[in-house]
């Protein structure tokens, strides 16, 4: 099996990993996240992801539910930006701003009531300034008002399976019950992240709103001190403390870091540094198998055809930690033979990768191809075609 042969040499080292998904990928049997002694967060709750396979290399009360204060803005931008690229709002839409939306405190870019911009202008004040007065007519307009809105941002939460998570407002201002987990946060960034125009708003540090009159300046620095950092969001209040959830690219590899409750900013970007400097240094992703690759041939009987490739349901990737040196092995369990007719996708067995015997991780071997059941005449040509042969 390809890539196999690369595995034999090598230890792959699974932490806390994505929940099961639906492209028949599974890494839920992974062992939870060790925290290594050469990293240690002063903030009470973290977490550090590795993007491409979801695996968590680093956490610390991952689960503890906070208020994740600014940090709500990429839920905001992320329901907001998927409907435009569903063709449903365009960024040039012109919306206009609420006296409920003007009178929101907090950061702000003093909307006034009455006052109009396209959609892009005010998600850039969401994404660059935090505004929360912007948020609100981002969300009135997209939602039909606040709440429902909001009950967008939960309904996306629950898709995405932040299980221990709930919103209450498109902003962050503290309100009894809007609460998120670090583990939740990073899941959402790495959603995030996959939105089409969301990293090009949130890695932007400075510009302006109404025609230059009004600058707008981000409050995450990292984006102009850690090398590959294009966002996500930065947050506080007196409740949540200092937050930030981050996510940086070098070289290929990507990671998303989230801080929730530091005691000053200065906490919060010390030790979301940390983390990015520990996983670029000591972690990459490989990619053990790729979905639709050609991996094992099942016979058909009264198919149209006589053999039918079984591939990777998706993508599979693991981190591998440096300078480790256990392998691992893997196992195939998959139908000897099927009768037709076969649907593209129908499943016909797994691939499961063990390390030290236990299973860690396993992605289904699907059909790649529709087959059909021969009819009868072309069924009576093949047995006669066989008896010839005698």
């Amino acid at each position: 099996m390809r890539n196999v042969a690369l595995l034999l040499a090598m230890t792959i080292v699974l932490a806390t990993a994505a929940p099961a998904r639906a492209d028949g990928v599974d890494l839920t049997e992974a062992a939870p996240a060790v925290a290594p002694a050469e990293l240690e967060c002063k903030s009470p709750s973290c977490v550090l992801m590795d993007y491409l396979t979801g695996e968590i290399l680093y956490e610390k009360n991952p689960d503890e539910r906070r208020s994740p204060a600014s940090m709500t803005k990429i839920m905001t931008l992320v329901v907001a930006l998927e409907m435009v690229y569903q063709g449903r709002v365009k960024l040039d839409d012109p919306v206009t701003a609420s006296e409920e939306a003007a009178g929101l405190g907090g950061s702000h870019v003093w909307t006034a009531a009455g006052e109009t911009h396209s959609l892009k202008e005010w998600l850039t004040c969401v994404a660059v300034g935090s505004a929360n007065d912007a948020s609100v007519v981002v969300a009135e307009y997209i939602g039909g008002s606040e709440p429902a809105f909001v009950a967008l941002m939960n309904k996306k939460a629950g898709e995405i399976g932040m299980s221990g998570s709930e919103f209450k407002n498109s902003h962050g201002l503290d309100e009894e019950g809007h609460l998120v987990t670090a583990r939740d946060m990073a899941s959402l960034a790495r959603y995030a992240v996959r939105v089409p125009g969301l990293l090009d708003l949130t890695k932007i540090y400075q510009t302006t709103f109404r025609d230059g009159k009004f600058g707008l300046d981000n409050a995450n620095k990292m984006l102009v001190f850690f090398p590959g950092c294009d966002g996500l969001k930065t947050g506080s209040t007196d409740k949540a403390g200092y937050c930030v959830a981050n996510t940086a690219e070098k070289d290929g590899k990507r990671f998303i870091s989230v801080v929730m409750g530091a005691p000053d900013t200065k906490t919060r970007f010390a030790d979301s540094t940390k983390m990015l400097n520990y996983a670029f240094a000591n972690y990459h992703p490989m990619l053990l198998v790729r979905k639709g690759e050609a991996e094992h041939r099942v016979r058909v009987w009264k198919g149209s055809k006589e053999f039918i490739e079984a591939v990777p349901a998706g993508d599979l990737a693991v981190v591998v930690r440096k300078g480790a040196e256990q392998g691992m092995t893997h196992k195939v369990d998959i139908v000897p033979e099927t009768i037709a007719p076969v649907s593209k996708g129908d499943r016909l067995g797994e691939i499961v990768f063990l390390r030290n015997g236990a299973p860690v991780a396993r992605v289904d071997l699907v059909a790649g191809e529709d087959v059909r059941r021969k009819g009868f005449f072309e069924h009576m040509f093949t047995v006669a075609k066989g008896l010839m042969m005698f």
